[in-house]
């Protein structure tokens, strides 16, 4: 009986201990780094929330933006993925190799959605179409 007691204080506390792991944060608190990014890519957007998510080994932050676009940020304030449903990518943030790619295969069409993956990116277009790229911009393959 005791054992099982203790394990339900253990979960209940595991579970609000994970659930208090995000807060909302002003964004001056963001890391530098992330605050520059925003300012040079997102000059004109303004900031409509921030929350800080603290895990176990790492933090993060995702910012969400006016015009609804979402920017997650690594504990560093480098950039992890973007999501710019309504509109696009900004041109800076996207490999330029990549955007040759797109340019030559895909005209017309724009980047919606970047992610940095452990080999590289993926990106997503305006048409839903999603294309994996290596570091080196080498297209590693699509989903639809």
């Amino acid at each position: 009986m005791i054992k099982k007691l203790l394990f339900a204080c253990a979960l209940f506390a595991a579970f609000t201990t994970v659930s208090a792991n995000e807060r909302p944060i002003d964004a001056s608190q963001l890391p530098a780094a992330a605050q520059t990014f925003i300012k040079s890519n997102f000059q004109n957007i303004e900031i409509a929330f921030v929350e800080e998510d603290v895990d176990f080994a790492s933090t993060s932050y995702d910012v969400l933006m006016k015009d609804g676009s979402k920017i997650e940020f690594d504990g560093s304030g480098n950039w992890k993925e973007i999501d710019c449903e309504y509109t696009e990518v900004p041109a800076a943030v996207i490999p330029q190799g990549i955007v040759t790619y797109i340019s030559a295969k895909h005209p017309g069409f724009k980047v919606v959605k970047i992610d940095r993956k452990r080999y590289g990116y993926e990106v997503e277009l305006n048409n839903k179409l999603e294309i994996k790229f290596a570091h080196d911009c080498s297209v590693l393959g699509y989903d639809d």
